[in-house]
């Protein structure tokens, strides 16, 4: 899951985009898959509470 971090952050400080700018590609991916509705909705809202508590980090 590292290496997955890791990209998502390069791409951030390569194209300059904005927190909200990753987690939208982050839900898009999940949005994007071919898993069922509640394995997508799960991970969605694994996203959602990881999003919610890095903007409460100092």
């Amino acid at each position: 899951m590292a290496a997955v971090a890791e990209n998502f952050q390069a791409v951030q400080t390569a194209l300059e985009l904005s927190q909200q700018d990753i987690y939208r590609l982050a839900k898009n991916s999940f949005e994007a898959t071919f898993l069922n509705s509640n394995e997508k909705q799960a991970l969605i809202a694994e996203l959602d509470q990881f999003m919610a508590t890095a903007e409460s980090a100092p």
